[in-house]
């Protein structure tokens, strides 16, 4: 059971924002017990803003409420940041480059019986370059 709410705003310029929330509680039918592994609360928070004439910023915030694992042990709660900089296609060219967990923070996510350990610690901050090329391959046909 649960609600989940979505809000999202565009622009031509490139000026966009976009957040969701979700509260929601996930329980077994049998034994009518929470969920392990299952947060109540998740929220998202993105936005692109044009930067000079052909570049944008992008900023991602993604923030997971506190979850028990299978033993009951309660994980924290975990807010991400994630921001990425690319430019606009200039002749079928986009170049991007992105910084996720920008702050670096320590989080984990709830672990199941096969594993000792009650929780898995998440990669810190990592960072991702992409280069992409898009051509169309349409034929192009003659009235005959």
């Amino acid at each position: 059971h649960g609600i989940e709410a979505e809000q999202e705003l565009s622009r031509k310029s490139g000026l966009s924002a976009r957040s969701s929330f979700t509260w929601m509680t996930a329980r077994d039918g049998s034994t009518d017990l929470r969920l392990m592994n299952s947060p109540a609360r998740l929220f998202k928070l993105n936005g692109t803003v044009p930067f000079r004439t052909r570049g944008l910023i992008g900023v991602e915030m993604l923030y997971t409420g506190a979850q028990k694992n299978y033993t009951n042990a309660l994980i924290s709660s975990s807010l991400l940041t994630n921001m990425t900089l690319s430019t606009r296609s200039v002749r079928n060219w986009q170049l991007s480059a992105s910084c996720y967990n920008l702050f670096d923070r320590t989080w984990a996510t709830p672990t199941g019986p096969e594993l000792a350990s009650p929780a898995t610690v998440q990669d810190g901050r990592t960072f991702r370059f992409r280069i992409e090329y898009r051509r169309s391959f349409e034929r192009r046909w003659s009235g005959q």
